[in-house]
């Protein structure tokens, strides 16, 4: 496997790297190198993440005052993702299903209906579905969310006595089968590094479409940006823009509700 320091020293052509060599015009053409050799942009994302972790690391320790490193900016690939329309949703949830597909379907309906991301929505018990409002601390940020309780989620819960026990590996895996069986088939274009490919909608569902459909229905609806920002728990809209996947079209409806288009 090789390091950080393997893929400079080849790209620069020498064994020796000092840290005031690792310029802004440097690193465009290391990445551009990258792409050269065939590095995907995540890839190309993780190298230039790592090199600006060495370089801040040794400009605390007092080893260079070369600070072009804060001007990196990782790249990131945009990468298609999927949401489940409530008739989607409505579908999954009405399938007869037993045994581990059902726990799996439980499960991620858990997060369709609370937007907590799988590490919290996996942890709710029944006490919490018996509340009107659910007050949970996140696993991840530790900030705090307050979302109210879905009849479903209510439902879900006294029916297992909390959440079903599923590995997230699991569940990814049995979602995908219980989606194909109900019909969510569309083919979606995905950008794949410079080549486009088609897959089925199912493939493309994991434990964390759950988040984004509980996000872009709840906007749907007819919730404000910043209520929806609220209810995922971020601390700004630019995270919560993140989440949300609605169409031009979509967002045309809902402003046709609005007072403003109505002349009310």
């Amino acid at each position: 496997m090789y390091s950080l320091l393997d893929f400079l020293q080849k790209f620069i052509g020498k064994a020796e790297v000092s840290f005031d060599e690792i310029t802004y015009n440097l690193y465009l053409k290391f990445l551009e190198w990258l792409e050269q050799q065939g590095y995907k942009v995540n890839m190309q994302g993780s190298f230039i993440r790592s090199l600006k972790a060495v370089m801040n690391e040794a400009y605390k320790r007092g080893l260079h005052t070369n600070l072009a490193y804060t001007q990196f900016v990782k790249p990131v690939e945009k990468v298609t993702t999927v949401f489940l329309t409530m008739d989607e949703v409505d579908r999954i949830y009405k399938a007869e299903l037993s045994g581990v597909l059902e726990i799996a379907r439980d499960l991620f309906l858990l997060g369709c209906y609370t937007g907590l991301r799988f590490s919290d929505y996996s942890r709710l018990t029944k006490e919490e579905g018996n509340k009107e409002i659910i007050t949970k601390i996140q696993q991840k940020t530790k900030e705090e969310v307050t979302i109210p309780v879905h009849p479903r989620v209510r439902e879900i819960l006294n029916k297992w006595n909390g959440a079903p026990e599923l590995s997230v590996q699991k569940m990814n895996q049995h979602i995908k089968t219980i989606c194909a069986s109900v019909g969510i088939d569309d083919t979606i274009e995905v950008k794949d590094g410079k080549k486009i490919v088609y897959k089925k909608k199912y493939e493309m569902v994991s434990s964390h479409t759950a988040r984004r459909t509980a996000a872009t229905n709840l906007l749907l609806s007819g919730a404000t940006i910043y209520e929806v920002m609220r209810f995922l728990g971020h601390t700004n809209v630019t995270q919560t823009q993140i989440y949300l996947r609605v169409s031009s079209a979509e967002n045309a409806k809902i402003l046709a509700k609005n007072k403003f288009f109505s002349g009310e």
